[in-house]
């Protein structure tokens, strides 16, 4: 999957640290092929690091409890079906 496609495709975006300098950023989540969740941001994206997921429905979910997911916050769903 490319960027562009990437960021086309996220159906849900939340909050999470940077990793860097301890702020946090917004970012989108894009379910690709294999049902992998990548983590979307204006610098590139990457594996989100969740199990992989059927549908967007169960990756949002996982999103919200899987412990590896535990740092990010304010899920907002978008681009509704």
């Amino acid at each position: 999957m490319k960027y562009r496609e990437a960021k086309d495709k996220i159906f849900v975006t939340g909050v999470m640290p940077d990793g860097y300098s301890g702020d946090t950023q917004r970012v989108g989540f894009t379910l690709a092929e294999g049902g992998h969740c990548l983590t979307v941001s204006d610098h590139g994206y990457f594996k989100t690091g969740i199990p992989c997921a059927i549908d967007e429905n169960e990756a949002y979910w996982l999103l919200k409890h899987h412990p590896t997911a535990k740092n990010i916050k304010e899920l907002t769903p978008c681009n509704p079906k």
